[in-house]
């Protein structure tokens, strides 16, 4: 399924084979969304017709536009974002290194 866009209360995917077009809600891909770019090529995992979440491709080019300042602890590196893995048990964390 291909990312078409957001129409404000829910995601508009299309069915590259048929051009079938799916709107998934806000709320059923809220984790997922925020890695969500137009066009970008995603699974949809669906169990008897309701949608659980989105298969995002392994690496997404994002571009960061705020991030906290470093901690004492670990100076030159910030945490710009995480993400759960789909909901089904693997975290991941976006960690940069500012010099």
């Amino acid at each position: 399924m291909q990312y078409l866009y957001n129409d404000g209360s829910s995601y508009v995917f299309m069915d590259t084979a048929t051009y079938e077009q799916l709107e998934v809600s806000n709320a059923q891909i809220d984790q997922e969304a925020k890695y969500l770019k137009e066009n970008m090529i995603v699974n949809i995992i669906s169990h008897n017709g309701e949608t659980l979440g989105l298969d995002l491709p392994n690496t997404v080019d994002l571009e960061v536009v705020e991030t906290e300042p470093a901690s004492a602890a670990i100076p030159h590196q910030v945490v710009v974002s995480s993400y759960d893995g789909n909901r089904f048990g693997c975290h991941c964390a976006i960690l940069y290194q500012c010099w």
